[in-house]
């Protein structure tokens, strides 16, 4: 009988890193979402061979293991020491977070099968819950934190199939976890032994950082002492909201002193806060005609193009927001009316529309007084086709590693063709000549999220600062004039964004050598990406938008930013001190996603003194930060700052272009909330 290996690298960190924190790959897990997105992806081949990136020291399945000694446990797990760790093992009821790369002894022996940092996100559960395989859970147990280890489990501790067929078992998710993904393999995770190098970044994440304010019990501390520290902030000389609202709209211009009464309104200059979109006043909410069913992020590239051609065409709208699957869940109200669960959907005059294509023809055929250009049908086919061409290309190199090169080969013959057809067009960049076309709105999601994308996981470059030399200057040049349309600088996001809603979206996407210096400046983690000052267009691989406040003129970013905070304060300090709080159940796909996390409310007033002196920062350059860091430390000590650090770090990942505000006041908001974090770290 043939082995299915499992050889698990255990690495047991005491600290546990959030996932940001990993620019070298995307700890993603391959997500149940049956949106437009993965159905489209269907085409690809489910066994593409993923790159072990170097954040974690995993070897191949097929080194050389001559010189471990394994022994055997009584249940026939086997397992060698690579390296011993030190501290106390984990104990059931401890939250374990591992990654792992996985191969078997069956039709792929010596070939990895399956790797949590390729595919994107570590493995967590609860010691002895019952929901993964028994060998694991051996494995794991006795091991302590720093360990490798690697492990051989024989079928009867993994994916064993309780009844019927063993496919369906693991593919309905019946079958214990971590569960493979690829669909073609299963049975040979259900019949051999199994290898794993496994790291396991921890147990119980947040026991290590706080673990003194644990000892005391952080009732006690909450109740007593992190009360009294509230109360000490708040008589520090920090301008209260009421001051900061103040001060903020003596420096704004009209039209931004009118955004938060025209949101409800539905008129002014749009936004993804809308829920109604009238445009001119003279429009009447009961006259309007479509519904718009959109996700809630802003990351679905379908609902873009939907978005961006209602806002080009001035089409009265209704907004409902949906989750997508990979951060949140759908209504049932919205699955009864789409059983998929897929967005975008419209319903225009009555009649609804489940597919993205659709509803911009019949916006079209129903809106024709506000045409969008169209163009020769055979040459309009023939651009669309293009556009599904690259669409392809994109995604076979963007989810595999390119071994041999021919998948980079493919994306830039193909991104050329389009280059081509973009000098031949007239006018100002469009491809149909002066003005936007459909074409245009089709290419839009997708040749903005190759841009980032393609920069962030494989290190090439196709969007270029001004001035700067490019091999595509005619799509850059097309960039220069969607940004000039207001439609499209509504819905655009930034690369930090996209690089972390893809691959929850896609399933994981891979990076490769020579992309580490551009995802270190996406991820704020080179000098002026995310740290004051601000370098121009993120050190030049990131175009900073100029109409949105750039660097030239950062007053515009900056009351951008102390808006947005200051008109949701209360809900923005709770929601950041979830980084003081505990982890929610379920967890979904995108690992900055975490709707069922617990508030630390104990916390929360400190976070809240922070964020006005934060948004005085950024109003007027006044520094009461110093104050605050002296009461904290004074009263509170190095555990106190922890969580309020905590708290900042997880509300500056999780600010979201074009959700929550456009790129440069994102940049200022990020970067105003390090100066916040070195000021108490002092």
């Amino acid at each position: 009988m043939k082995f299915l290996w499992l050889a698990i690298l255990l690495a047991l960190v005491a600290d546990e890193c959030s996932a940001w924190q990993s620019p070298a790959s995307q700890r993603i897990p391959k997500p149940p979402d049956t949106s437009d997105l993965i159905q489209r992806r269907s085409f690809l081949t489910s066994a593409s061979t993923f790159a072990i990136t170097s954040l974690l020291p995993l070897p191949s399945n097929s080194a050389d293991v001559s010189n471990l000694t394994f022994n055997t446990s009584p249940t026939g797990l086997q397992y060698a020491d690579v390296k011993v760790g030190s501290g106390s093992s984990p104990s059931p009821g401890s939250v374990v977070s591992i990654d792992y790369v996985m191969s078997t002894t069956g039709a792929r022996y010596g070939s990895k099968i399956y790797s949590t940092v390729d595919a994107g996100a570590p493995y967590r559960w609860k010691l002895g819950d019952g929901s993964t395989i028994p060998g694991l859970e051996e494995a794991v147990s006795t091991m302590s934190p720093g360990g490798i280890r690697r492990v051989i489990i024989p079928s009867k501790l993994a994916f064993r199939a309780n009844s019927g067929s063993i496919v369906e078992e693991c593919q309905d998710g019946k079958g214990l976890g971590p569960r493979p993904s690829i669909a073609d393999a299963v049975g040979e995770f259900q019949r051999f032994k199994n290898i794993y190098w496994i790291v396991l970044h921890g147990m119980n994440p947040l026991q290590s950082l706080f673990q003194n304010i644990r000892k005391q019990g952080m009732s006690s501390l909450s109740s007593a002492k992190l009360s009294e520290l509230a109360s000490a902030t708040s008589s520090l000389p920090t301008a209260s909201w009421e001051e900061i609202r103040s001060i903020l709209e003596s420096k704004q211009t009209s039209e931004e002193r009118q955004f938060r009464n025209n949101l409800p309104r539905g008129v002014g200059v749009g936004s993804p806060l809308h829920r109604l979109r009238l445009f001119e006043e003279g429009n009447r909410e009961e006259d309007v005609r479509v519904t718009l069913f959109r996700d809630s992020a802003s990351w679905c590239p379908y609902c873009q193009k939907v978005w961006m051609t209602l806002e080009q065409k001035r089409i009265p709208y209704r907004i409902e927001k949906i989750n997508m699957r990979c951060y949140g869940d759908k209504p049932s109200s919205f699955t009864r009316m789409q059983p998929s669960g897929a967005i975008p959907v419209a319903i225009i005059d009555g009649e609804t529309y489940r597919q993205s294509n659709d509803i911009i023809f019949a916006l079209e055929d129903k809106f024709p007084e506000e045409q969008m250009v169209y163009g020769d049908p055979n040459r309009m086919r023939e651009l669309l086709g293009l556009e599904r061409k690259l669409f392809s290309s994109w995604m076979y190199w963007l989810t595999s590693f390119d071994r041999n090169g021919g998948l980079k080969e493919g994306f830039i013959s193909t991104l050329m063709e389009v280059e081509r057809e973009l000098q031949k067009a007239k006018g100002n960049g469009f491809f149909l000549g002066d003005k936007v076309s459909v074409v245009d709105a089709m290419f839009a999601p997708f040749l903005e999220r190759m841009a980032a994308s393609m920069l962030y996981f494989k290190g090439f470059q196709i969007r270029v600062a001004p001035g700067e030399q490019t091999d595509f200057p005619f799509v850059n040049r097309w960039f220069d004039a969607m940004e000039t349309l207001p439609s499209y600088q509504l819905t655009k996001s930034d690369y930090y964004t996209h690089c972390w809603d893809l691959p929850p979206q896609l399933g994981g996407c891979v990076s490769e050598p020579g992309a580490e210096r551009f995802q270190e400046a996406i991820n704020g983690r080179t000098p002026g990406s995310w740290s004051l000052p601000l370098t121009p267009h993120n050190g030049g691989f990131e175009p900073d938008w100029a109409w949105a406040g750039g660097l030239d003129d950062d007053s515009i970013a900056r009351r951008e930013a102390v808006e947005r905070v200051s008109a949701n304060h209360e809900a923005i300090a709770a929601f950041a001190s979830r980084g003081a709080g505990q982890e929610g159940f379920p967890r979904y796909g995108a690992p900055l996603s975490d709707p069922n996390a617990v508030s630390n409310d104990a916390i929360q007033p400190l976070v809240d003194a922070v964020l006005r002196a934060i948004c005085s920062k950024l109003l007027e350059d006044g520094d009461t930060m110093n104050e605050i860091q002296s009461v904290l430390t004074k009263e509170g000590g190095e555990d106190v700052i922890e969580l309020v650090i905590k708290s900042l770090e997880y509300m500056r990942d999780r600010v979201g272009v074009p959700r929550d505000m456009r790129l440069p006041a994102a940049r200022q908001l990020r970067a105003h909330v390090n100066w916040a974090i070195d000021t108490l770290l002092k």
